[in-house]
């Protein structure tokens, strides 16, 4: 598979890729910017091929966050995409 966007957490201490304590584990978020073909029936239900990429990235180790494509279309500029992508990584 290829990932759309990957997205690593830099540690406080540098760039080994950690977390910000040492305690806390690295992140490591897999972006999926899921379009139409991605779903079926009423279009916002995940396809069985996206399901199954979503699991196996999954058991690879990587938080997987989709952007489904409706929600993306919404937002009406560039700075309100920031934010989405900032919000759902904080959540995700």
């Amino acid at each position: 598979y290829s990932i759309d966007v990957l997205v690593r957490r830099r540690s406080a201490a540098g760039s080994n890729g950690g977390g910000k304590s040492p305690e806390e584990p690295a992140a490591v978020w897999a972006v999926e910017v899921d379009g139409p073909f991605h779903f079926i029936g009423d279009g916002r239900t995940p396809s069985g091929n996206t399901l199954l990429k979503r699991r196996q990235l999954e058991q690879l180790g990587y938080t997987v966050v989709p952007v489904p494509f409706w929600e993306w279309d919404a937002l009406d500029d560039e700075e309100a995409k920031r934010r989405y992508l900032e919000d759902t990584l904080r959540t995700g």
